[in-house]
């Protein structure tokens, strides 16, 4: 039978809760002993007199750790030991044996065992372990409450990260859609003041009159190609353009874009590089369409961005999944801006943000385009050089991009 008695709990007037020690031995002398020195250490104590017995002790009371006797009447102490650890694995069981050969050692921690002490107790050394098991044991019950405290942090973290990008994501379709409706709805006035303007160059008209109809004209181009390009941005979402899907002409593709190279260089006084067609033909396919407008948009960018007197590179080169271009410039890039400048809207800042027209679409485009042929375009800049490196893979003419 087990000898309980109330646990003084923290709310009690005196000082803070003693630590419950359970001893469970069919020995009267010995518990009592132990109940002696125990408690003069300013422990709590209950006592039980068999295996059975410490059970149902254990789950009234719910001990910070029990001294268990090896050998008991009716459950020994092993087999006690290992019920114990199977309801609360985390309380400390320390057993008491007089046992101690290493065949016993090694079953008391097989069954679940904390620790281990020989009899006769050596009480001073019984202290010390039970000190130790008992710091150990608050410890990681601290650092259990610890992990489920930031664990419930964490899952609150998520959920509100998780609203706000949803948020976000409804925030970006909207302004999506609404770009794509004023996009729509400024296309057709402004092709109508474009088409005004150049029937108004048909009419007589003096310098300063035709002077005033260039300006207008050459806005009024602007702004339907920045819409143009908003609209670009808006057009590929959902659409499959696997029909569109070709056998590329590599050596025909390449002189194109140098002969566009040539002339943008030749007009801004840049030296032009280009390097050899690999003689080898191999097969590639993408969507032409999209794969000129991709190169010419980053060629334009390279040619603008250079100063008079600087240098276009243009390579290609085949890969093992398909092809490789660079497009590189004499011209250097701040490392803090390379991670944004396939954003869009975004232009790196310059003493006169004026001096080179644009919208800050043109890579963003160059980004969605690229993605859209499930190829990859990267940046780099360094040593006075900056580079641009396209590579698309192959694909299938009869397959869904």
């Amino acid at each position: 039978m087990a000898d309980l008695l109330p646990r003084q709990g923290k709310g009690s007037s005196g000082a803070e809760e003693k630590p419950l020690l359970l001893i469970a031995d069919d020995d009267p002398s010995q518990r009592l002993l132990a109940r002696y020195t125990l408690e003069r250490e300013s422990y709590q104590v209950v006592e039980a007199d068999s295996g059975l017995a410490c059970l149902e002790a254990v789950s009234h009371h719910q001990p910070d750790m029990v001294l268990l006797d090896a050998v008991m009447p009716d459950l020994d102490g092993f087999e006690c030991c290992r019920r114990l650890h199977a309801q609360n694995p985390d309380m400390p069981i320390l057993i008491v044996t007089a046992l101690e050969d290493e065949a016993f050692v090694s079953e008391a921690f097989a069954a679940g065992a904390s620790d281990y002490i020989p009899k006769p107790i050596h009480w001073s050394v019984l202290k010390r372990r039970l000190r130790h098991l008992l710091q150990a044991n608050q410890a990681q019950r601290r650092l259990q409450q610890l992990n489920q405290e930031l664990e419930a942090k964490v899952q609150e973290r998520t959920a509100q990260l998780a609203c706000q990008v949803a948020d976000l994501e409804q925030l970006n379709r909207l302004k999506d859609h609404f770009l794509a409706t004023v996009s729509h709805e400024l296309r057709t006035p402004l092709t109508k003041i474009k088409l005004a303007l150049e029937l108004l160059g048909r009419t007589p008209l003096n310098e300063k009159q035709r002077q005033y109809r260039d300006i207008a004209l050459q806005e009024c181009e602007a702004e339907i190609q920045l819409i143009n390009r908003l609209l670009d941005l808006q057009g590929l979402e959902g659409k499959d353009l696997g029909s569109a899907v070709a056998a590329i002409d590599l050596p025909h593709l390449w002189h194109s874009l140098i002969e566009s190279a040539q002339q943008c260089t030749q007009a801004r006084s840049l030296t032009l590089q280009v390097g050899d067609l690999p003689p080898s033909p191999w097969r590639f396919y993408s969507h032409p369409q999209l794969l000129t407008q991709i190169l010419k948009e980053l060629l334009d960018n390279a040619c603008k961005f250079t100063q008079p007197g600087g240098t276009i590179r243009l390579e290609v080169q085949p890969i093992p999944e398909g092809v490789e271009f660079k497009i590189g410039n004499s011209a250097q890039i701040e490392p803090e801006h390379l991670p944004r400048l396939f954003e869009r809207f975004y232009r790196v800042p310059t003493a006169d943000p004026w001096a080179q027209p644009g919208s800050g679409l043109g890579l963003a485009l160059v980004k969605q385009w690229v993605e859209h042929l499930k190829g990859h375009v990267r940046v780099s800049s360094e040593d006075g050089w900056t580079c641009f490196v396209l590579r698309l893979p192959s694909l299938e003419p009869s397959g869904r991009m």
